[in-house]
């Protein structure tokens, strides 16, 4: 056969024939075999597929379904069989959910294969699904004996399960054999089937190629002509008419294949024509990128000439047109800035960069131009040699970090150096002490500063801040240092001190200068200044201890009046530790019951009975006997003790006057910082509530200070405290300078008029006119009057002659314990009814 091919080839070509003649030849000839190699082709095709579709459906699918019903099997045994041993309930409780899961999918798998295929009722499916129950039976008796730990019993049961269990893996065994025989079969038939195929397409395929010849040359003249149109198509493609439709895309053969592969040469054109495009737009946009950035970029070559640069670049350096293009040597454009005044001078940093930029490798550094500039500059150099760099001016930057370091060690309000510096010049000035030539520390206190604050407001307070920092720098010499230490403290270091006169001239002079008159928007203020003074290294050697010392001296020179400087001594340690311990003392003292509250009575000067008692603090000190109130209330305000001290002087005030008859009241007296809480009101309903005392009967007392440190907030608590029906009582009326402006805001139901002025009544003719002024003011305002301070009597005359309501003094009685109240309550009516 292939002779005679061969033989008709050369006939073909002898007659000149092109190679289309010769396919429309063969085709021809190939045309009767069609209809033959069609039927047997589709003869054989369904035959194989119906033995493929058993094959499968029927026997790997059994053979799987016996595979995946093994291996549920064994996991099921497995875990049976381990249980009788298991001893962690924990253990056994999760194997039970298992074994459900397992027994579940078993039983559903069986489902399965019933419905896959239609079953008799003596099948394997039916028995093995049969068989089940009885395996899930046994199964739930050793999980139940394991979980019991009866560990003999689930052994037995364990015996009875694998009786079961051996009997179902049989069927399993079983089924499994019947499905692999099935396979067998039908691969069998496969098998035959392939043979007789393969003798039927040997047979057409001979035939085909004497019978498919007219197809062929029909074939072969529609491939030629859509392969001419493909062509027309590529020239026109190749003169970039991208709107050229590629005929044949869609034909399922090789000139279809080639058609896409067309398309596909077309859409690459297309691709390359947008990447152009996009190429162009991305470079325009870099450049905008570039010639917008706040730093300038610059790119170098391996021969150091520039490659590319931008517009902030030119402009940070005022580069001409002719050194920013490409070409550009590093050199040029460093000698022009250097004529023009903007290059760099030369430093350490960057003579290391220049290196690291040698060795390939990155770097940063700051560079400072001739012009005052600081550039911050960071380059990395390039695969290909070169490198890339970013110029940033960092001028303002660096004024920025210099203006927050300076703030960090000034005072924003003064600008004087705060307490971070005043300890840095503090150990400088240790470090250059000299024998017998040291330097000295004067801690200044502003005196009535926080009564500025409160009467004037905080700006007022703050301008007269900045002007007694003027004063001080007038006041020092230039070898001298001020700090401003906190609110209204300052500090001065006076340099090159060699006799303590030298720091009691200073002083003086600061004081003298401080405590003269401030004019601020219009108003006359007037404060003082008090000094404490400390000189190194006789009074300290470190600057904890030298500052400690000078504080020690100021709190002593406020002591003594204010308005002066104090030298520290060493007595005024121990001073302080005595303080200290009695602080200590105090925190312990309310805990232990160490205080107790005293009562002296007010009596009703007309009718010469009690009125009522004022509650007074006493604290008995286990060693130092009675200490007075002068010297622990104050520390006690100090430090915030006096909250607790005055709510428990408050509630056993209350409880003692429950006690009383109903016309006796109690005085309680309340401290500032009491109003500073806010809580006031709710403590004094707790004790009224508590002690069972009317709100009528409770006086509480406060002073002018009361009302400074936030008068609008504490009129608010006082009427609070007027609405639930509290007396409320002036004390040491006559002593501040704005009390009558109290009296119109505040309707007060009693005023109290200080001892100072009932101590020189007899002698004095302006303090009996304050007096009988005090008591004329509070008889038209309805406003009861007590006078303090009633010792003699002739004092007590003189205060009835004025027309005062109510008294207190020691010619009454000098204050009790509360065991003697009732006693001189029965002997004061007594004296009153025999009147």
């Amino acid at each position: 056969m292939r002779v005679r091919l061969r033989n008709l080839l050369a006939a073909l070509r002898g007659f000149g024939v092109g190679i289309s003649t010769k396919v429309y030849c063969f085709a021809f000839l190939s045309l009767l075999a069609v209809g033959t190699l069609s039927i047997a082709s589709i003869y054989f095709s369904r035959a194989t597929e119906s033995a493929a579709q058993r094959l499968y459906g029927v026997s790997f699918i059994g053979i799987l379904d016996s595979a995946r019903l093994e291996l549920l099997l064994a996991n099921h045994r497995r875990i049976i069989e381990s249980m009788p041993h298991e001893v962690d309930r924990d253990r056994l409780q999760s194997e039970r959910i298992e074994l459900a899961q397992i027994e579940s999918r078993l039983t559903a798998l069986v489902k399965e294969i019933g419905e896959k295929q239609p079953v008799d009722s003596s099948s394997l499916e039916i028995r093995i699904g049969e068989s089940l129950p009885s395996l899930f039976e046994a199964a739930r008796q050793v999980a139940f004996y394991a979980n019991e730990f009866a560990q003999d019993k689930a052994v037995e049961q364990a015996g009875d399960y694998s009786h079961v269990a051996n009997g179902i893996e049989r069927l399993i065994k079983e089924y499994r054999g019947t499905r692999l025989q099935q396979a067998q079969d039908a691969i069998a038939f496969v098998s035959a089937a392939a043979k007789s195929l393969a003798v039927w397409v040997l047979f057409c395929a001979f035939a085909a190629i004497v019978l498919i010849g007219p197809i062929g040359l029909a074939t072969m003249h529609r491939v030629l002509s859509r392969l001419g149109r493909i062509t027309q198509a590529m020239i026109r493609l190749s003169r970039n008419d991208t709107t050229t439709v590629i005929p044949s895309q869609h034909d399922r053969d090789e000139v279809g294949a080639i058609a896409r592969a067309a398309e596909v040469f077309k859409d690459n054109a297309i691709q390359l024509i947008a990447r152009e495009v996009e190429l162009k737009q991305l470079n325009r946009r870099i450049d905008i990128a570039l010639n917008n950035m706040t730093h300038g970029l610059c790119m170098f070559d391996v021969e150091q000439k520039l490659i590319v640069c931008n517009k902030t670049y030119v402009q940070m350096y005022a580069l001409p047109p002719e050194l920013a293009g490409p070409g550009t040597s590093l050199q040029a454009i460093d000698v022009y800035r250097a004529r023009i005044g903007n290059g760099a001078l030369a430093n350490p940093e960057q003579m290391a960069a220049a290196n690291a930029i040698a060795t390939r490798e990155a770097s940063a550094f700051t560079q400072e131009l001739m012009d005052g500039r600081i550039v911050a500059i960071s380059q990395r150099p390039m695969q290909d040699g070169g490198f890339v760099a970013v110029h940033e001016d960092i001028t303002e930057r660096r004024r920025a970090e210099a203006k927050i370091a300076h703030l960090a060690r000034h005072d924003m309000l003064t600008n004087l150096p705060n307490r971070v510096l005043f300890r840095e010049h503090l150990e400088s000035e240790f470090g250059r002490i000299q024998p017998g030539r040291g330097f000295a520390v004067h801690c200044l206190d502003l005196d009535h500063f926080k009564t500025v604050n409160d009467t004037l407001g905080h700006p007022i307070g703050d301008d007269l801040l900045k002007l007694v920092a003027a004063r001080l720098i007038k006041a020092v010499q230039s070898t001298d240092f001020i700090a401003r230490i906190g609110g209204d403290e300052f500090a001065v270091v006076q340099a090159n001190v060699s006799r303590p006169e030298q720091c009691s001239q200073l002083a003086a002079s600061i004081v003298e200068l401080v405590s003269e008159p401030y004019d601020i928007d219009g108003r006359h203020i007037v404060i003082g200044a008090s000094i404490g003074i400390a000189i190194a290294p006789s009074d300290g050697a470190n600057p904890d201890t030298l500052l400690k010392n000078a504080d020690m001296a100021l709190y002593l020179a406020k002591g003594d009046g204010r308005g002066t400087h104090r030298f520290f001594e060493r007595e005024m340690d121990k001073r302080l530790q005595l303080r200290r311990a009695l602080e200590l003392d105090l925190r312990k003292a309310l805990a232990e019951g160490q205080f107790e509250v005293y009562y002296q009575p007010i009596i009703d000067l007309q009718g010469g009975r009690a009125a009522g008692l004022e509650a007074l603090l006493r604290w008995n000190h286990p060693e130092r006997g009675q200490i007075s109130p002068a010297e622990f209330i104050p520390l006690a305000e100090e430090t915030g003790l006096i909250l607790p001290l005055g709510e428990w002087v408050l509630r056993t005030a209350c409880l003692h006057a429950s006690k009383w008859p109903k016309d006796v009241s109690v005085a309680v007296n309340l401290s500032p910082l009491q109003f500073k809480g806010r809580n006031i009101v709710q403590l004094t309903m707790s004790a009224l509530a508590a002690s069972g005392l009317p709100a009528a009967r409770l006086e509480l007392e406060i002073t002018e200070s009361v009302l400074l440190q936030d008068e609008a907030n504490t009129l608010a608590i006082l009427h609070q405290l007027r609405a639930i029906g509290v007396q409320i009582s002036m004390d040491d009326f006559g002593t501040g300078y704005s009390s009558l402006a109290y009296l119109r805001n505040f309707p007060f139901d009693r005023i109290k008029i200080d001892r100072s002025f009932v101590r020189d009544m007899l002698v004095r003719q302006d303090c009996r006119a304050i007096v009988r002024a005090v008591i004329g003011l509070a008889k038209s305002l309805d406003i009861t009057t007590i006078i303090e301070g009633i010792e003699t009597r002739d004092q007590l005359e003189a205060a009835k002659a004025e027309g005062c309501d109510l008294g207190q003094g020691y010619l009454f009685s000098k204050p009790m314990p509360e065991p003697n109240i009732a006693a001189f309550l029965a002997k004061r009516d007594h004296t009153a009814a025999a009147a």
